[in-house]
């Protein structure tokens, strides 16, 4: 039987979680300023 895994417990969660204002922040800075598509925002913030 399929048990999806509990994605709060896995490395990458927990990467995500630490560094994510700081990318995004940085994102931001980089390049014309614009930063980050809305929706890739929204994607790493629906993974949290």
């Amino acid at each position: 039987m399929y048990r999806p895994r509990d994605a709060e417990h896995t490395v990458l969660h927990q990467v995500v979680a630490e560094h994510l204002e700081a990318f995004l922040g940085a994102m931001a800075e980089a390049g014309d300023g614009a930063g980050l598509p809305q929706f890739v925002e929204r994607e790493f913030r629906e993974f949290l």
